[in-house]
């Protein structure tokens, strides 16, 4: 039986500990807007777009989760990668992590491409990636 075809990923979806704080975090590093905010009793919810590419990023905060930091070496997520188109582009995101004042790691360059590691406010790892063509 054939596999069916997945036409790529929709969207992320990360639960942090304070909304307001990763809200304003990711929407002043990536110039994500708001899509759509959404609150229950169980949790509150907004949704931010990248209007360049139309990626769509979920943020979610669950009442009572507690206030632990994320660690990648627990089951479940371990880093979000970024893809960019060029090379350039790694070093461009450099300086923008240097100018919002975000740590990083050196661009770091394999055989299969080029990344450069940051962390949100809730220390989940993310990075930018980009992947040599013939990787």
């Amino acid at each position: 039986m054939p596999v069916p075809q997945i036409a790529g990923v929709d969207h992320l979806s990360l639960t942090v500990r304070n909304l307001g704080v990763s809200e304003a975090w990711y929407k002043e590093l990536f110039g994500l807007v708001v899509v759509r905010r959404k609150s229950d009793s169980r949790f509150e919810t907004v949704l931010l777009k990248d209007p360049g590419s139309s990626m769509l990023i979920s943020l979610r905060h669950h009442f009572g989760a507690g206030t632990a930091r994320f660690d990648e070496t627990r089951t479940g997520l371990d880093h979000v990668s970024f893809a960019v188109s060029r090379m350039e582009d790694l070093s461009e995101w450099k300086k923008r992590l240097e100018e919002s004042h975000i740590e990083h790691s050196p661009i770091s360059e394999s055989d299969s491409g080029a990344v450069l590691v940051f962390r949100d406010p809730d220390h989940i790892q993310l990075e930018f990636f980009f992947r040599n063509q013939d990787a």
